[in-house]
């Protein structure tokens, strides 16, 4: 009974793609260890000159095969020395998705720009508004599909007709998206950041089936704060929200990092998270910063109906990135950028 669940939440998922392709874009539970994914303005909003960012998440693998989603980033500074305290971030993401037995894969290439403007004099208060443009590519194998006209009354056979008009396997379009970020920094006190992001904002077209089909815009709002507790100690809630069309997401989390002794002479901080995405999972995560590189792992632990299928599995993420200070300059900006990524 178990798998013959799975079977037909699996044909859904598929058949749905198909005939909606405007579905929600792939996500994070790591989203703020995803920064050009998140919004544009946080292009070269961080502490340092060069940053590196992979993420690698996979789901979904008790229900079917394994849905594969993976990014990297690179995003700097540039120009600092003749803007004086404010800044131009610039950079390049770029995204793959692989889902399921029909290897439905969304591939996009961007690349991202930032202005960040001071707002005051004492340099703790940060405006910062970031486009991205580039291309996205799914494509998908239809051999692999089965549909419900291909149901004989006993099981489902492969050499009946689908009914379905494939117009091609494969679209290509551009794709533009906008964001703006507000920072505050109190010393030895608090860290804010709100963040307001608008993905799609040209709605290309998009469709395997010839009928005239858009991407859904989508929108964003984020926002976390670090309390500097001690020395030793910050802690903080964060809120995640995302719309597109008729689909949303709502993650609360709240995250502690924890500075240890160092090591090696480098500073080195323990980081622990929890989090709810409403009515789907809870995800765990955990991570180290040390000298110029942070790792973070994380587990969703699934709570929504879909649990009797993947027996309460979720998914596994990981993210690793570099920071670095190597390009020459005095005039470096002096935020801090209250994410998990310390």
């Amino acid at each position: 009974m178990i798998k013959l669940i799975k079977y037909f939440i699996v044909k859904f998922i598929f058949c749905f793609i198909i005939h909606s392709v405007a579905s929600q874009d792939v996500h994070f539970s790591q989203y703020l260890n995803s920064h050009l994914t998140l919004n544009p303005a946080l292009t070269g909003f961080f502490q340092g000159n060069i940053r590196s960012t992979m993420n690698y998440r996979s789901q979904w693998a008790s229900v079917s095969n394994p849905f594969i989603s993976s990014s990297f980033s690179f995003d700097s500074k540039i120009l600092q020395e003749k803007m004086k305290d404010n800044g131009l971030g610039l950079g390049v993401v770029i995204l793959s998705d692989k889902s399921g037995s029909a290897k439905l894969t969304n591939f996009m290439a961007l690349l991202s720009t930032s202005y960040i403007k001071a707002l005051n004099q004492s340099g703790n208060q940060y405006l910062s508004f970031g486009i991205q443009g580039g291309f996205f590519q799914k494509k998908m194998d239809f051999n692999n599909l089965i549909f419900g006209n291909q149901f004989d009354g006993l099981d489902f056979n492969s050499s009946l007709s689908s009914g379905e008009n494939a117009s091609g396997s494969s679209f290509t379009n551009s794709d533009i998206n906008i964001g703006f970020l507000f920072n505050r920094s109190e010393p030895f006190h608090t860290r804010y950041n709100a963040g307001l992001a608008f993905f799609h904002l040209n709605q290309p077209e998009e469709t395997f089936l010839g009928s005239e089909n858009n991407r859904s815009l989508r929108t964003v709002i984020h926002s976390n704060i670090l309390f500097i507790i001690s020395e030793e100690l910050q802690a903080g809630p964060d809120l995640f929200f995302a719309y597109q069309k008729k689909a949303n997401e709502i993650n609360f989390g709240g995250s502690t990092l924890y500075k240890l002794e160092p090591v090696n002479d480098k500073d080195t901080y323990l980081n622990f998270t929890i989090g709810l995405r409403w009515m789907d999972a809870i995800h765990l995560t955990t991570g180290v910063k040390y000298d110029k590189w942070n790792v973070s792992f994380s587990y969703d632990i699934t709570i929504s109906d879909i649990s009797l299928a993947n027996n309460y599995q979720g998914g596994f993420e990981i993210s690793v990135i570099y920071t670095d200070l190597f390009i020459p300059g005095k005039n470096k900006l002096p935020f801090i950028v209250p994410c998990n990524n310390f």
